[in-house]
């Protein structure tokens, strides 16, 4: 009713725009990003579509499942019976093809939006998945794969440590996770988190990017992997690697998040977990 199809990929328009300001803090406080983080890598975390393109998906439901039903059809005869009656009155008929009506011009937009949508390659799970049917009917396809093209107009930022892509199932490597671990895990997949890259980048008073180590600038990657202060500690993750060399992307995004950010908490590193720490793993 109050909603206006966006007309840009990337921009919400009216109401939408204001109430994009309050999904976004509910989304910081939900998943204890930093404020800094950019708001569509914290969309693809929490695996939450962009306000105006889940509108627009409302819109184009609405707009399906009443364009045949008997009050629709019920409207388009009255309006057809008042014309009608005003060419009979001798008005005459229109000259050229009338103008579309509003809902019309509506009706032409969520089609529009579905095709385009449903066109656009598959993204987040293999083609065929019988899971994936399940999950997205209709036009959730088209949101969905929306959202991917926008996505794809993003810059992908140095400081991410995990790539800019939708994963279907993607909230599943936060099963079994506390607060605080997911907390960590969101912080460290986006790259802003309590570390000196960040801090610096931010402009924090007195925060400098250089390690405590000396051997190079505190980023995530190099507090996971190479930081000699924690070097006495990393036998931990070795031991789940199996011989392998530490990789990133496993200990963000793979099957051993959780040992991670627990490691992570426990470094003592990062000073607003301390309490967090001391209370999960006393």
């Amino acid at each position: 009713m109050w909603h206006s199809p966006s007309k840009a990929i990337d921009k919400p328009q009216g109401i939408a725009r204001k109430l994009a300001g309050v999904q976004n803090k509910a989304l910081r406080k939900v998943s204890g990003a930093y404020k800094a983080t950019p708001i569509p890598r914290l969309e693809i975390e929490t695996l939450v579509p962009p306000l105006n393109h889940y509108l627009d998906r409302l819109t184009a439901n609405y707009l399906s499942r009443t364009r045949d039903s008997a009050v629709s059809r019920e409207i388009r005869e009255a309006c057809e019976t008042i014309t009608s009656r005003l060419w009979r009155r001798g008005r005459g008929r229109p000259r050229g093809p009338a103008d579309p009506t509003p809902r019309q011009v509506l009706e032409l937009w969520a089609d529009r939006w579905r095709t385009e949508g449903e066109a656009l390659p598959p993204v987040g799970a293999p083609d065929g998945s019988t899971e994936k049917k399940k999950k997205l009917k209709g036009n959730a396809v088209a949101l969905w794969r929306m959202w991917n093209a926008y996505i794809k107009t993003l810059l992908n930022r140095h400081y991410y440590c995990t790539p800019l892509t939708l994963e279907l199932f993607g909230l599943s490597i936060h099963d079994n996770l506390r607060k605080a671990e997911s907390s960590v895990l969101v912080q460290f997949r986006t790259g802003v988190n309590g570390l000196g890259d960040t801090l610096s980048r931010l402009r924090v008073p007195g925060a400098t990017e250089r390690c405590r180590c000396g051997t190079g600038k505190e980023t995530t990657a190099h507090f996971l992997l190479w930081c000699q202060e924690q070097e006495p500690r990393r036998q931990e993750l070795r031991d789940l690697f199996r011989g392998r060399p530490l990789n990133i992307q496993r200990l963000l995004d793979g099957d051993i998040v959780g040992k991670a950010c627990r490691w992570i908490i426990k470094s003592g590193r990062l000073m607003q977990f301390t309490l967090a720490g001391s209370l999960l793993y006393s």
